[in-house]
């Protein structure tokens, strides 16, 4: 009887365990649909993955509309200077999200020239709130105390 309650025992313990290894980690979202990849990496041109049942992937940046490496998840948004579009597309973090408003983190790497300064400076961040594809607001010293507010972080 107690090998019997010991079998029945680890049993229960092994069944969450073995269903938590199906769940998808790191992936990439298409304008085609999901796919769930174990691994990716960064190329000049498109995203390399291999998928978990070990098949290899390019997808081209282009194709990409977001992705989730590291528990952190990147959407494809276009970018504005103040309220006018650039007309380029960035990758966005998701910061956080309330009803249908997302608040997504841009990072701009490297160096520029500053022509108001006129100096040099390094990339800067910048966040953005948008409601699917339209823009909303950028944060600015005046709102971000209200919409950090509302997005309770």
């Amino acid at each position: 009887m107690k090998t019997l309650a010991s079998l029945v025992l680890a049993l229960l313990i092994s069944i969450p365990v073995s269903a938590n290894l199906n769940l998808p980690g790191d992936y990439i979202l298409t304008r085609d649909g999901n796919m769930y990849f174990a691994t990716f990496n960064f190329g000049m041109k498109n995203l390399r993955a291999r998928h978990t049942d070990g098949r290899l992937f390019k997808v081209r940046y282009a194709d990409v509309v977001s992705y989730r490496k590291d528990n952190t998840v990147y959407e494809k948004k276009a970018l504005y200077e103040g309220k006018i579009p650039t007309g380029n597309s960035v990758f966005m973090e998701l910061i956080g999200q309330k009803n249908d408003l997302k608040l997504y983190r841009y990072r701009e790497y490297g160096t520029y020239f500053d022509c108001l300064t006129y100096s040099f400076c390094k990339g800067n961040t910048r966040y953005f709130v948008y409601r699917g594809d339209d823009y909303i607001v950028e944060l600015t010293p005046r709102n971000v105390q209200t919409i950090l507010r509302f997005f309770e972080l």
